[in-house]
């Protein structure tokens, strides 16, 4: 969950939006990546490739299939996911 959801849900007001970087954490555009929903039961993987990485933590994947409902709650917010939740592939 990136910052602005958890200050959404905390009823504070939200941060800035984030910028676009080259990179962050050792993640950058066009790297192929697999992300874990470990909330569902049993655990899904998905793959895709990064579009953008921000500065607050968070990146935008072109997913290599869609990916489910469930999964998109637990993974995406505001339409990005939380590099923690992310490796490389």
């Amino acid at each position: 969950m990136n910052i602005n959801r958890m200050r959404e849900l905390a009823g504070l007001p939200l941060m800035e939006a984030a910028s676009a970087v080259p990179s962050k954490n050792g993640f950058k555009k066009d790297d192929r990546v697999t992300v874990q929903d470990v909330q569902s039961k049993p655990p899904q993987t998905y793959k895709g490739t990064i579009v953008v990485v921000y500065d607050d933590g968070t990146c935008k994947i072109d997913w290599d299939s869609p990916i489910n409902r469930d999964a998109e709650n637990h993974l995406v917010s505001n339409g990005v996911i939380d590099l923690h939740n992310v490796s490389k592939a």
